[in-house]
This record gives C-alpha cells, structure tokens and sequence, in this order.
C-alpha cells in the first residue's frame, strides 16, 4: 500500500493514493492534508487505516482524530528518535483526547515492489512510461544518481538490505530470496543495475523486503499498551498458486511468533496482554462489535494454541511453514484447522465496519 487504506470508492481510492505517491519528495503536511480531507469526505463514520512509508508524515490535531495511525516504517525506523518520537506523538494525542493508535507486525522488515525504490519522477505516469524511462540510456543513468542522491546511505551497505522475494516472469525466479548484493556479486554487476534491471525483465512486478528496522526497534513497539498486531499481508499457502511466489514470513508467522519469541522466550510481556493486542484491541479499533472476546452472542472466531510450544516457521529466505502448537482455529463457529490440520470448511466472511454502506 502506498497511501491511505479506506472503504471508499475506487476514485476515492486512488485519489488518495496518488496524493501520497506523488508527493514524497514534497512537505508531507500537504499531502497529509488533502489525504485526510478525500477520507473525511467520503465517511466520518469509518475506520481509515492511514499507512505510512520512511517519507515520514506531518498532520494538524484535527486531522490526527479519529485517525488509525500505523507506526511500521517511520515510526518504527532504526533511528531511536524517529521511533520514539512517533510513540510519543500518539500518547500526547491520546492525552488531548484524540483517539489515535497504532499496529504493526513483529519483523524488522518492510516489504512492497522493487520499483517503489526509485524516485518518484521515475514512476510519474505508470508501468510503461517508467520503463520507458529506464530503457533509455540517459534517463536511466539521471535515474540511478537520483536514487543515489535520495539514499546517501545506500554505498554502506543498502544493497544488502533488499531482498527480492517475487518476481512474475519464470525466468528470473533465480533471484528469490536473494538481496540485490548477492546477485550483483554473482553476476559482476553494480547492485544499482540489477534493480533496474529486474525492474526492466519483470515490467515492474517484482517484489522485495527491506531490512530497515531492529530487533530493538520490534521490542519497543511490540510492548506499548496502545500498538495492536497486524500483519500487512494477504493470505498465503503451501499450495495453488500462492505457493508459486515467495513472501514477508509475517504472513505466516505474526502472531505464533510473538506468543513464542516476545512472551515464552523472552518475556517482554505477559501471555494475556499479547492475545488482547492480537484480538479484542484490533476489533475494537476497526469496529467490530461482535469480534475479538470470548462470550456468548460473539462470533466464534477461535485460536487453540500450546503456550510452551507455539512457535513460528516461516523465515525471509524460506517463508513457506505454517507455525507449529496451533493445533486448532474456528472461523465462525466452524472448524478450519483440526488437529493441526486444514480442512475444507471455507466459513470466512466479508468484515464490514462503521462504514459501509450498502
């Protein structure tokens, strides 16, 4: 996601989107303004959930309220104080009686498509007209010492950082799981190249993880009252054909990891406050009345799970395992995982907030 996520219209949509995109390389209070306004409009009885990317983003009090602000990137960046900053500001939004909160998912990684790493002149106007630029010779030589200019830090280490980890065409699938360092490494070229040129191969439908964040950065997140999990991913599976493509392991792993790692393993907080960050506080924030508790007349979503051996499976360079000690999960009432195992029941259904409208 690039901008703002919201029960709107598609126009709204991409609007909204288009604000953000656009506008990286300009004063975010901006864009933040006219995001938040295309959101206000459309209905103030929804639930916007606002995602922001390492741009950063600056909003006025009134446009913060009522605003689910998700900390993932900036927020939670490797610099303490931008990380610590963020925490701060939504306490003291809190604190003058806006009702902002945050969530995130429990890896030090971010992940979107490769293309999103280069400047925004480079994107302007979509797929065609970027890899028209990039095929061009000039262009793509401005391009590269554009992005160079954007990432001064790019020469200690950046290329390290980025893992490719989909790709549409089959012939570049060699490079899954493989960071833009190794493959230039492999093949002699400057890792700068290789983006470009992958970018190139699969007409812009690469996708990578961007290793941004600390264990240090998950920790201080993780354990503040007013952060909730989310994964900030589909569904995923070890067969169709989402097993074709490798992903971020926080779609297979989120939540086992943090019952194992953070709560058994470490103990940064208790067993009963991580559940509530993973069920009733995320129903609560997106206006599901009848989700997130265990009682009668709620819906029966359902997790079984072994406290002394949850745990996740699903790695960055091998994502594709579902966790272990969760030997059974209800989807409405209705068995989905029995003794560790999928069955055919397909019970899910469309969630619909505050705002929806029929």
């Amino acid at each position: 996601m690039a901008g703002a996520l919201v029960v709107a219209t598609r126009k709204q949509w991409y609007r909204a989107c288009n604000w953000i995109y656009r506008s990286r390389n300009t004063p975010p209070a901006s864009t933040g303004r006219k995001c938040f306004k295309t959101l206000r409009d459309f209905d103030p009885n929804g639930r916007p959930v606002s995602q922001f990317g390492s741009e950063g983003y600056r909003a006025t009090r009134e446009e913060l309220a009522e605003f689910e602000m998700i900390p993932n990137y900036v927020s939670l960046a490797s610099k303490n104080k931008d990380r610590n900053h963020c925490l701060k500001r939504i306490e003291q939004a809190r604190e003058e009686g806006l009702d902002v909160s945050a969530d995130m998912y429990p890896y030090p990684a971010s992940s979107n498509s490769l293309d999103a790493s280069l400047p925004v002149w480079v994107r302007e106007g979509g797929h065609e007209r970027m890899l028209g630029r990039l095929r061009d010779p000039t262009t793509r030589e401005k391009a590269k010492q554009s992005f160079r200019d954007e990432n001064p830090d790019w020469p200690d280490g950046g290329a390290s950082r980025i893992m490719i980890v989909s790709v549409l065409d089959p012939a570049l699938k060699k490079y899954e799981g493989r960071t833009l360092e190794e493959i230039g490494g492999a093949e002699g070229k400057d890792p700068l190249d290789v983006m470009v040129d992958v970018v190139i191969a699969d007409k812009a439908n690469t996708g990578k993880i961007t290793f941004g964040m600390s264990e240090d950065d998950v920790r201080t997140a993780l354990k503040h009252p007013l952060v909730s999990l989310g994964t900030d991913s589909g569904a995923r599976a070890t067969d169709g054909i989402y097993a074709q493509e490798k992903s971020h392991p926080r779609a297979w792993g989120s939540a086992s990891r943090i019952l194992g790692k953070y709560v058994r393993e470490e103990k940064l907080l208790p067993l009963e406050e991580a559940v509530r960050k993973m069920t009733s506080l995320p129903a609560s924030r997106m206006g599901l009345p009848d989700r997130g508790i265990v009682r009668p007349g709620m819906m029966a979503d359902l997790v079984v799970f072994d406290p002394a051996t949850v745990k996740d499976r699903s790695t960055f360079a091998d994502p594709f395992h579902y966790s272990d000690g969760i030997p059974y999960v209800a989807v409405n009432g209705r068995l989905v995982v029995d003794a560790g195992h999928l069955t055919s029941e397909r019970p899910g259904r469309v969630l619909r907030g505050p705002g929806w409208r029929h």
